[in-house]
């Protein structure tokens, strides 16, 4: 099991308690000191895409409006318990306090994991987040049998439900016991909504979705069709919901829009990890240190890899949609985006326009970089 530090207000030292650490909690090797916030830059980050988003509702967006394009820019907006470290890709805490344990208690029939989460997180509007907001997520896909991507995260063919018995504290309950598909990379990394913002809505489709009469045995394929016209109908009083002003707990929040043209993420400046200094080791050790925090997984005695400060570092990003693959790249060469997504992948011949001489303007822009 790796050792984790919990999260913790530092102490003063006094004569009783050096600030030496101690065996038991050894420091990360050559430490990064965490600003009081990331370094940011006036000016917008500029992204060139290919394609405009079809929604800014993540409820659609985990359901019928799974594109590429709409992960670019409202992923950014979401938290969860667990996250990815960079370069070794592992699970690491976000929202929860703790790393996951196995195996999962039993309680009568079923399989429970219970996580405490950490109390200085909060969404854009200044409130709280809390275990109820990532149990009444959980238990709206699960109750409603969402579709999509969302039934892969939190799968009701395993999860029963999410109860949060205070609040910071939330307990997942399987009716069977989950892999590490269902629970460490599936639910555990599933993304929060704010229960205050979205609970109206969700109320209001789970009326008109329970007032649908149940298919019955044997029906014929005309009664079927007919059933999923009317359940897509009632759950797009969900999905067709156009967000506005919606509360995030990440680093990003949604900015203006201009359909066709472009689409903005702005800053959260509430954002509970902003400034926070990262180190990643070769061994899988992950050591954070936030202003009034700090977490520690394994021991950070091996070769250092990684070592950031987690932004936000441009006050907003600007996504640009280009009708094509020439015209973002003219862009990119002329300086005018620092960035391309693209997840269509890069043409010998486009490569080869971008393979430039130092000093070209391309070389000059704050980033030449294609992701693929």
């Amino acid at each position: 099991m790796p050792h984790l530090r919990r999260l913790r207000r530092p102490a003063e030292p006094t004569a009783a308690q050096p600030a030496e650490p101690t065996a038991a909690q050894p420091a990360p090797a050559e430490p990064t000191t965490a600003p009081a916030a990331a370094e940011m830059s006036d000016a917008p980050y500029r992204i060139g895409i290919f394609s405009d988003i079809t929604t800014t509702n993540y409820w659609s967006y985990l359901g019928p409006n799974g594109t590429q394009w709409n992960s670019y820019i409202l992923n950014p907006q979401r938290i969860a318990l667990y996250a990815l470290s960079d370069r070794r890709f592992e699970i690491i805490p976000q929202l929860a306090l703790e790393m996951p344990t196995r195996p999962l208690a039993k309680e009568g029939d079923f399989w429970v994991s219970e996580i405490t989460l950490r109390d200085n997180a909060t969404w854009s509007d200044g409130t709280p987040v809390t275990a109820r907001d990532f149990a009444f997520t959980a238990n709206t896909v699960v109750e409603m049998e969402l579709p999509g991507n969302w039934g892969s995260i939190f799968d009701w063919n395993f999860l029963d439900r999410v109860e949060a018995p205070d609040e910071y504290t939330v307990k997942l309950y399987y009716s069977q016991e989950p892999g590490l598909a269902v629970h460490e990379w599936g639910a555990l990394q599933g993304p929060i909504m704010q229960e205050a913002y979205w609970a109206p809505i969700v109320a209001d489709a789970r009326v008109a979705v329970g007032a649908l009469d149940p298919l019955p045995e044997g029906a014929s394929a005309e009664d079927q069709t007919a059933y999923e016209e009317r359940l897509t109908e009632a759950m797009n009083i969900l999905y067709n919901y156009e967000p506005a002003d919606e509360p995030t707990a990440a680093g990003w929040m949604q900015g203006s829009r201009e359909p066709g043209a472009f689409i903005e993420n702005i800053a959260n400046p509430s954002f509970f990890q902003n400034g926070a200094a990262v180190s990643v080791f070769a061994n899988g050790a992950y050591v954070e240190q936030g202003n009034n925090y700090e977490i520690g997984i394994g021991e950070p005695v091996s070769e250092m890899i990684a070592d950031y400060v987690i932004g936000p570092h441009s006050e907003s990003t600007v996504y640009t949609v280009y009708g094509s693959q020439d015209a973002a790249i003219l862009a990119l060469k002329n300086g005018e985006i620092d960035f391309i997504l693209n997840p269509l992948g890069l043409q010998a011949a486009y490569a080869i326009k971008l393979r430039i001489s130092r000093g070209s303007p391309l070389s000059r822009t704050r980033s030449t970089a294609i992701a693929t």
